[in-house]
């Protein structure tokens, strides 16, 4: 994936970002085209990675739902603790 800089380059003819003279449509266009381009970069990683999570789940089916199910106890436990200390008691005094 090529990187893209603020600073004009030879191939392009001006780049508002890089020429003060610049108009602001030329300034919108050029980040319109970052913008796109980072989005489709990050469509497309986020695709591999959904594709290798899918391959993970139907290769070790068990080892997922433990995961899942002990990343969902933590979060439950945390948002828990959180909340609860809106009651006014701490969380130590409601376990000891």
């Amino acid at each position: 994936m090529p990187l893209e800089t603020n600073t004009p380059s030879s191939t392009t003819s001006s780049s508002a970002v890089g020429n003060p003279g610049g108009s602001i449509q030329d300034a919108m266009d050029g980040t319109r085209n970052r913008l796109n381009s980072a989005y489709q970069s990050v469509q497309q990683r986020s695709n591999e990675v959904l594709e290798g999570a899918c391959g993970y789940v139907e290769k070790h089916p068990l080892q997922a739902v433990i995961y899942s199910a002990s990343i969902g106890a933590i979060v439950g436990l945390v948002a828990g603790l959180i909340l609860g200390e809106r009651s006014g008691s701490s969380w130590y005094k409601r376990w000891w």
